[in-house]
């Protein structure tokens, strides 16, 4: 198995961003403290997002008019595949997703090689739904059949791919 340092260094943080001048710099911060690859695009933002960012160790892309969220993601997927990274991590650019949850997403992936790890927003209806079973704490933690579902309460949703990614049409 490999370790979620390992891991974390084959992984590529992609943070979609529209208008965000407020929280990028914060949220940025904190997925390079945890990761060290960070892609963010900047899908046309007209309130300063780029120049928040601009003197971070991240790669930047910029849409010079606004192309949507998926037209983002899709970019930054096939930027990550282009750089030769194993997995992509996905966080929002308005301070929705925590960053201290990346470990624990990747260790996730690092135990269900090959798996769609995602985490989501967990209420009494979704758990059940998802597979997970509650462990200490109120934290939830996969179950053997749903290996690829991972929650945690009033968490947002993360998406982390740890096989190939592929992008074969243009729309992955």
């Amino acid at each position: 198995m490999v370790d979620v340092a390992t891991l974390a260094r084959r992984t590529c943080v992609v943070i979609p961003a529209l208008n965000e001048s407020l929280r990028i710099r914060e949220v940025v911060e904190g997925a390079l403290a945890e990761c060290p690859n960070v892609l963010v695009i900047d899908d046309g933002s007209d309130d300063g997002t780029s120049e928040r960012i601009a003197d971070l160790p991240i790669t930047l892309l910029r849409h010079e008019q606004r192309q949507g969220k998926g037209a983002s993601l899709r970019e930054g997927f096939a930027e990550a595949l282009r750089r030769g990274f194993d997995g992509v991590l996905t966080m929002d650019g308005d301070g929705q997703h925590l960053a201290e949850d990346i470990p624990r997403l990747l260790d996730a992936a690092a135990r269900h090689p090959g798996a769609l790890i995602i985490g989501c927003i967990a209420d009494a209806r979704t758990s059940s739904a998802t597979g997970a079973s509650r462990g200490p704490a109120g934290s939830a933690s996969p179950t053997p059949r749903a290996a690829s579902a991972i929650t945690r309460p009033r968490r947002a949703r993360w998406a982390t791919y740890r096989a190939k990614i592929s992008c074969s049409k243009p729309r992955c």
